[in-house]
């Protein structure tokens, strides 16, 4: 019976085709919390088919090693190393690495994704506190980051130079988000109906 259950186990396991990149310890945690794969014997395996945006880029720059035209990049001090998978035809057919300059690309991508956050969650906390730096421990605390992970002048840095909201958007998103979970709550306690519920939904938008 252990034996069987041994080759249940081998035979469970798959061959994985990936692309390793090299990006910053913010970024990877994005990567992880937001596409993480979880397979025997990877730490730090991702799948971001789903997401057009990525898999467009990462399928449009694969290239084989010897075909590279580009300059090897080095990995900078204080990064992470990231598996991207990919499927075994497009290993074969097009590649398993990317370009320095495409590294490059795709960093830049991530990095201002994670930069966004930030400064769309910053914004909306900070008209509620006014204070920057309880603003920025709570970013820390919701999105699973920390210090060492991404310096926190850096973060004042971003915010400093570009806030992405308007005090009337934050509100009116926060006046819309409010409304909503009253409206759930009076229909979850049977004070309204949900055609009701969605007929008050609708003045809010």
């Amino acid at each position: 019976m252990e034996q069987k259950n041994r080759k249940n186990k081998l035979a469970a396991k798959r061959d994985i085709f990936v692309i390793w990149i090299h990006v910053k310890p913010y970024v990877a945690k994005y990567l992880l919390r937001n596409y993480r794969l979880y397979e025997p014997g990877w730490d730090a395996l991702v799948d971001i088919s789903k997401d057009k945006e990525l898999s467009t880029f990462v399928d449009n720059s694969l290239i084989k090693p010897c075909r590279w035209r580009d300059t090897m990049i080095k990995p900078k001090e204080g990064r992470s190393r990231i598996a991207i998978e990919i499927s075994k035809d497009k290993f074969y057919r097009y590649g398993w690495a990317l370009t320095a300059t495409d590294e490059n690309r795709l960093n830049s991508i991530l990095e201002n994704r994670c930069k966004n956050i930030a400064k769309i969650f910053l914004s909306t906390q900070y008209m509620w506190s006014g204070n920057l730096s309880k603003c920025i421990k709570l970013l820390y605390k919701t999105f699973g980051w920390t210090e060492d992970d991404w310096d926190i002048e850096n973060i004042r840095k971003i915010w400093n130079r570009d806030r992405v909201m308007p005090k009337k958007e934050i509100f009116n998103l926060i006046y819309q988000e409010k409304t909503r979970f009253v409206l759930d709550k009076l229909a979850e306690n049977r004070q309204i109906t949900e055609q009701g519920k969605n007929a008050y939904e609708s003045n809010i938008l």
